[in-house]
């Protein structure tokens, strides 16, 4: 779990004792240090591939959680807080990123200045509905309310606890990702990718023969249901073979757990360690079906045949009607046409979520000595 996330907690009682009570140096000082501190996490790095310095510019990209509430639910924010986010806008650096964990009480000073870290354009900090997040981690993982109420970003933006018990023991024991779409254009092409002419889906019938939008929905999810058991899968193996066959002692010794019990962190790895299974562009899903039910299905403006030529060609020689599926419906404009196919799709997907979760009737692989669930 990279990023300090009790860096208020760890450091508010030093703040009080020096800034306020003491008066060993001044709030200006103090933000100083703030900062310092942010330059010598930004110097922070190692061996990165190419990929990664190009999409992020070498940092080693982790996020810094601030705001929310403490395990009581009282507003967690204070002066330091603000310290922090001043210092943010002072040093000016990419890394570490913040995430702010809003809630409904959050003091208003702190609030202004997330507002104004905003207004610099600095792309920090994010603002994530604290509740929500909460509630997420209860309802999906089991966690306990304190330990929900303690959660931090874990790589850039799951939810995960910093807790004895809640903490995952890794950043990236193998998280799985998808792009939203990719789901849809295997459902246009029966499962045939078409940009490396492979086979990467299930076949889900020519679309030229769906008689109806919900046919096509269909389809659609059946490819991303696919895609969802085999990153389960994959995500299952690698967790057994991390948790089996890749000690970790010097992370071990930082957790109290495994101090207590004995146990390497890998061990804890085959548990909640990747609180994720990431859509990569997933508001787009919503967006490309309602333009598909309005334009081919409701109102019948052009056909199943007409939008695949188009798409073959990348929309060259099809620019009106690319401006005519540019203007359907988007998610985000309060329109109840597209946000009902939205929340329809997400539901489905949490739904076989919960079925790649727990895999009743399905095998997800054969480990040595036996069947891994």
């Amino acid at each position: 779990m990279h990023g300090p996330a009790v860096l208020i907690t760890t450091s508010w009682e030093y703040y009080k004792k020096d800034v306020i009570d003491e008066k060993n140096m001044t709030r200006e000082e103090a933000v100083e240090y703030c900062s310092e501190l942010r330059m010598r996490c930004y110097e922070t790095t190692g061996i990165i591939f190419r990929l990664a310095r190009e999409s992020s510019q070498g940092g080693i990209v982790y996020v810094w959680t601030l705001g929310g509430v403490d395990e009581e639910g009282n507003d967690a924010c204070n002066d330091l807080t603000d310290c922090y986010l001043e210092a943010a806008r002072l040093v000016r650096t990419c890394d570490p990123s913040i995430g702010f964990r809003y809630h409904p009480d959050v003091r208003p000073e702190t609030l202004k200045q997330v507002f104004e870290c905003i207004k610099h354009g600095l792309g920090y900090p994010s603002m994530r509905n604290d509740s929500v997040c909460i509630e997420s981690l209860r309802h999906w993982f089991g966690f306990d309310l304190k330990d929900a109420r303690r959660w931090m970003h874990q790589a850039c933006m799951a939810p995960a606890p910093n807790t004895k018990m809640g903490a995952p023991h890794y950043r990236y024991p193998g998280p799985i990702t998808s792009a939203g779409v990719k789901s849809l254009e295997l459902a246009f092409f029966n499962g045939m990718d078409p940009v490396s002419k492979m086979r990467m889906g299930i076949k889900t019938g020519d679309p030229l023969k769906f008689k109806t939008y919900e046919e096509f929905y269909q389809a659609w999810l059946k490819q991303h249901e696919y895609i969802m058991y085999m990153g389960c899968r994959i995500d299952n193996i690698i967790r057994w073979v991390v948790g089996t066959q890749h000690p970790r002692p010097l992370i071990s010794a930082l957790f109290e757990r495994c101090v207590e019990s004995g146990q390497d962190a890998d061990l804890y790895a085959k548990e909640k360690a990747s609180l994720w299974f990431t859509h990569f562009g997933f508001s787009e899903f919503g967006d490309a079906l309602a333009g598909l039910k309005k334009l081919v299905y409701d109102e019948k403006k052009y056909t199943m045949e007409q939008l695949l030529e188009a798409i073959k060609s990348n929309w060259i020689g099809f620019e009106e009607m690319r401006v005519n599926f540019v203007k359907a419906p988007k998610w985000g404009n309060d329109d109840d046409y597209v946000d009902q196919i939205y929340t329809r799709g997400m539901k489905d997907i949490a739904e076989i979520s919960w079925r790649c979760k727990y895999c009743p009737n399905h095998t997800i692989f054969i480990k040595p000595g036996g069947i891994y669930k």
